[in-house]
């Protein structure tokens, strides 16, 4: 008789019991300015350089990689943009 085949032993398949929250990224890139205005404030801070293209690719995706989050929610905190975090969350209805 054959065997089933086992199953991999990780987690639930990338299920969640719940909703993770939506952040408009999007709109914080905006918010900054252009490609290559973000580009200068971000050297400006000591950081290495971000290819514009780069982040171009992040405002189309609304996505920013873990890494650069803080930095970015930090520079909108800074230059009076938002008032805290949470404005940059979508509001579910």
């Amino acid at each position: 008789m054959p065997r089933k085949p086992k199953r991999a032993a990780r987690g639930g398949g990338g299920k969640h019991s719940y909703t993770p929250p939506e952040w408009r990224f999007s709109g914080l890139i905006t918010m900054l300015g252009t490609p290559a205005e973000i580009v200068a404030k971000i050297e400006k801070r000591g950081y290495p350089s971000i290819p514009r293209t780069s982040i171009n690719g992040w405002w189309h995706r609304n996505s920013i990689p873990p890494f650069w989050v803080p930095l970015f929610i930090q520079m909108a905190l800074d230059e009076n943009l938002i008032s805290k975090i949470e404005d940059l969350r979508v509001q579910q209805e």
